[in-house]
């Protein structure tokens, strides 16, 4: 490992334990804060940066097709339509992953991987304007 990366790991480290320390000196009673572990808020603020890239769309049409990359490719064409309606500066890279089982009652969501948590945040922000 680079000295660079290990300062940087380290640096994150030092940001999570400040996080973690803010969190338990908040007024909590004390059986509250014991109950929680510092791993767990450290796993928390993990899971919750690793989501960062990701948007959850309903109501995306169900694919019905038996190949996967053609469902794949669909999603994609579907999508990419609706984020070239809500603006221009979304990129057109990302991967969809539908939820759950097909059904031809319901409509399962559709998790959207974007490169980057600017491009989801980006996405989001063009949503809501246009809503």
């Amino acid at each position: 490992m680079h000295f660079l990366e290990i300062t940087e790991l380290r640096n994150k480290v030092d940001f999570f334990e400040s996080k973690v320390h803010a969190l338990e000196s908040k007024a909590l009673p004390a059986s509250s804060r014991s109950s929680t572990s510092v791993s767990e808020i450290i796993h928390e603020f993990t899971e919750r940066d690793r989501c960062k890239p990701n948007v959850i769309a309903h109501g995306i049409p169900e694919s019905f097709s038996i190949d996967l990359s053609i469902k794949i490719n669909e999603y994609k064409t579907i999508l990419r339509g609706i984020f070239s309606k809500l603006s221009n500066a979304i990129p057109i890279e990302f991967e969809p992953i539908r939820f759950g089982k097909p059904s031809s009652t319901t409509s399962l969501p559709v998790k959207v991987i974007f490169a980057s948590p600017d491009v989801a945040s980006i996405a989001l922000m063009a949503y809501r304007l246009d809503k």
